[in-house]
């Protein structure tokens, strides 16, 4: 959440200048962030429905947040690529956890 948040702190100007304003790349930074953002609310919680929900609670947040960040603008393109992101990854736990070896489920549950 503190990458997250520090990312979404960074002015439009710095990301152009950085190149880093490619379209491409920004949808794949939000999804990736947010798929594990939902693995690691998994392992705190141990729900898949309560992970996922805080995740997308914590996705529109930080579009409230992007939106007074100085030339950067609040998306519902990003809202939505950040809760696809959350649902892929609670169907991963959901479909894969039963079939995982007892040393990588020691991993999500530790």
């Amino acid at each position: 959440m503190i990458l997250i948040f520090m990312l979404s702190s960074v002015k439009g100007e710095i990301i152009q200048d950085a190149g880093l304003g490619d379209e491409n790349f920004h949808v794949s930074g939000h999804f990736l962030m947010f798929f594990f953002l939902t693995f690691s609310y998994y392992r705190a919680t141990k729900s898949i429905f309560l992970s996922i929900i805080l995740s997308i609670l914590y996705a529109v947040t930080d579009e409230l947040h992007q939106r007074y960040t100085p030339d950067r603008s609040a998306s519902l393109k990003d809202l939505y690529t950040d809760g696809l992101a959350s649902l892929v990854a609670g169907g991963m736990i959901w479909s894969i956890y039963p079939r995982l070896p007892k040393t990588l489920k020691n991993l999500l549950e530790a």
